[in-house]
């Protein structure tokens, strides 16, 4: 098994585990009209050439149909397109019609991938419209008066737009989870539940400020959030070699420029390839 297979897999599982506790909740607070989530479903694909693809999330619904969830702060042309290529990959693979969500934290220029051919409008979902002032302040009140508050509002809270920055709003997460749930191990899921979202819309150093806040005690959330970091810094590497090579730099200079290996390179080459050619 190679490291990076190793890393998204880890990754997967922990999400997948934290994420399955709210699945519902998720649905319910989202106003989404949708079967309840019966099962997870594997996110790793092998397709025909033998390379593989990760999901976010996958999950069965009750009414055999499936949901796709992807987490992106900025959706590009070819993230669109990847995303219609795992949901057409996902029907396929588990024989049924796949709904493709998509979290953000802002509006975006591409809400769509349309050619000749292909229409495929996903749904999007943009955290960033709501008032996390407001519901910071909202939670805080109910919490002094005794009322319960919805601990789901906690996860998602890091992406809505405030004058605090999205490492800050989960320190407050951190801070509030305890006054939420009574349950130790509850309060620990929620928190890296947020943690595991919101790192995919920080930066460097934002990260860095996520660690201090996560004040982890187990072994388990240190290697999951190590974990992640990796994916969010193999991801961004992965994309600037994707924009390098459609530049026409030399694959000698972007394999030394982001440390990626000639393997993992030539494997987004032929990604980039394919990607021309459905486009043409």
């Amino acid at each position: 098994m190679g490291k990076l297979t190793e890393i998204h897999q880890n990754y997967d599982a922990t999400f997948k585990e934290v994420f399955i506790l709210y699945r519902d909740k998720t649905l319910d607070f989202l106003n989404l009209k949708l079967a309840k989530i019966a099962e997870p479903l594997n996110t790793e694909q092998v397709e025909v050439e033998v390379t593989k693809s990760y999901r976010d999330l996958l999950f069965g619904l009750a009414d055999n149909t499936g949901l796709h969830m992807e987490w992106q702060a900025e959706i590009s042309q070819d993230d669109m397109l990847r995303f219609l290529i795992y949901n057409a990959s996902s029907s396929k693979s588990y024989k049924m019609p796949f709904l493709t969500l998509i979290f953000t934290n802002k509006e975006q220029k591409i809400e769509s991938y349309q050619n000749q051919s292909l229409n495929f409008s996903p749904v999007i979902i943009n955290l960033g419209t709501r008032d996390g002032d407001a519901l910071l302040a909202e939670i805080k009140d109910k919490l002094e008066k005794g009322e319960p508050v919805n601990e789901i509002e906690l996860v998602y809270l890091p992406l809505y737009k405030s004058s605090k920055t999205v490492a800050e709003l989960f320190k407050e997460v951190t801070e509030l989870a305890p006054r939420v749930i009574a349950d130790k191990s509850k309060q620990r899921k929620l928190v890296l539940l947020a943690a595991l979202v919101a790192n995919k819309f920080m930066d460097e150093k934002e990260y860095e400020q996520l660690w201090e806040a996560m004040e982890m005690n187990t072994e388990d959330e240190i290697i999951i959030l190590k974990v992640a970091k990796k994916v969010a810094r193999k991801k961004e590497k992965r994309n600037i070699a994707k924009q390098l090579l459609k530049k026409g730099i030399a694959f000698d200079v972007i394999v030394e420029a982001t440390a990626l290996t000639v393997q993992e390179l030539s494997t987004i080459r032929e990604e980039v390839s394919k990607y021309d050619v459905r486009m043409s």
